[in-house]
Parts: C-alpha cells; sequence; structure tokens
C-alpha cells in the first residue's frame, strides 16, 4: 500500500455531530485529503520561493468554483459558493470549540506513508502472534489501515471507543525495540528507522490517551 494515513482521535459526541449533518460530513471527508490536518485547514500559509500556497480551505473553495456545478464534486451537496462559504464558517467554529474542550486533541493524530504502515503491520502482525495468539489475525490491520465505515460513499472511517480501547490495551504490552526485531531492513536506513519509531510511539499515545478519554478515532487513506 503506498498512499499515506491520517488518524485524528475526536470525543463521540463531536463525531455524532458530523455524522448528524451531511453536508459537514462530506466536507470534512473531502478536506482531510488536502493535507496538514484538520486544526491546520483554516490556517494561513507562508510564502514560499514559490510564491502563495492556499490552505485546505482555500484550495477547496478555488476548486468549487471550477467543479461546484458538478455532480462529482463533494457529492453534489453545495448549490452555491454561499452555502459552501457557510459550512466553511460552522466547520471553523466546530473546530474552535474542540481545541477550547480540549487543547491536546490537536497532538492526539498520527500521520504515516504506505511504506511505514506497511512496515509497522508487518511487525505488528508478527509481534502479535507471539505474545497474542489468539488475537484476531486481522488485528494488526485494523490498528494500521482499518475502520468501521460512517457512510456508503465516504472514505472517512473510524474507530470506536471500544475498538480503542482493546487497541490501546494491546499497544500497551508491545515495545518499539520488540517490532524492530522483526524487520532487518530498518537498521541499514537511519532516516527510515528514526520515522518508524517515532510513529510506533505516536501510535502507542494516540491510542492510549483517546482510550484514557473515551473518545474514538477517525482514519482516513489518502
Amino acid at each position: 500500500m503506498s498512499h499515506s494515513i491520517r488518524k485524528q482521535a475526536i470525543p463521540v459526541e463531536s463525531f455524532e455531530q458530523i455524522c448528524n449533518d451531511q453536508p459537514l460530513l462530506i466536507l470534512i471527508d473531502d478536506l482531510w485529503g488536502h493535507g496538514g490536518g484538520m486544526f491546520h485547514w483554516f490556517a494561513p500559509t507562508p510564502i514560499t520561493s514559490f510564491g502563495y500556497i492556499p490552505n485546505p480551505i482555500e484550495e477547496l473553495k478555488r476548486e468549487y468554483q471550477e467543479y461546484g456545478t458538478t455532480e462529482n464534486f463533494l457529492n453534489g451537496i453545495f448549490k452555491s459558493e454561499d452555502e459552501l462559504e457557510s459550512y466553511c464558517i460552522l466547520l471553523e467554529r466546530f473546530l474552535e470549540q474542540l481545541k477550547a474542550s480540549d487543547p491536546s486533541l490537536v497532538h492526539r493524530n498520527i500521520f504515516f506513508d504506505g511504506r511505514i504502515g506497511e512496515q509497522i503491520y508487518k511487525s505488528l502482525k508478527q509481534e502479535l502472534k507471539i505474545k497474542f495468539p489468539n488475537l484476531d489475525a486481522e488485528f494488526a490491520r485494523r490498528v494500521v489501515w482499518e475502520g468501521e465505515q460512517i457512510k456508503p460513499g465516504l472514505e472517512l472511517l473510524y474507530l470506536n471507543s471500544d475498538q480503542v480501547k482493546a487497541i490501546a490495551q494491546v499497544l500497551h504490552q508491545v515495545e518499539v525495540n520488540e517490532l524492530l526485531q522483526h524487520s532487518d531492513t530498518l537498521q541499514d536506513h537511519p532516516v527510515f528507522l528514526e520515522e518508524f519509531c517515532r510513529t510506533i510511539q505516536e501510535f502507542k499515545t494516540c491510542f492510549k490517551e483517546a482510550a484514557d478519554r473515551g473518545q474514538l478515532i477517525l482514519t482516513k487513506v489518502i
């Protein structure tokens, strides 16, 4: 698998609010693939040597001006730029409320590319066979790649609070050095090795903190 993956913890009540508002859910599902994580969608971007790079919200609005009248763009749910703008304002307020209620939520996320994900999956799968021989064979895949579908036609997935808790309990008993034993190639690539170790620790921290707060985790392959 070559795509990147982004995971983000979120309170259950906030997830339910998203699910009960189809335009908001479709907007979030689309923006998830624009990069930066949802707490960076509205952040101003610096001017680089290549000029100004629009943030994800600005990029989405520009795309709407070009493709907004087609049914394939955002499922055709926004009938005008004003309607899209009103939901962008709603989304910004929603994210501000999330940060205000739980400031550390901004850091309760994981982002990794497919190469790292595949290595984590393979190493975790082998280690779980040793430590938890009776565990579901698909457990490692669910940790890294998968989740429950929110609604048909959308790519955003979720792990509910019970799944998050179960995963956190298992990850707590798995150490980074134990996973490293299942890969000989990492030792020859220091940069890749450092990224692998950092991402594993982010997994352990994100799932533990989300489990402690009864939160679920949103996941999407980008």
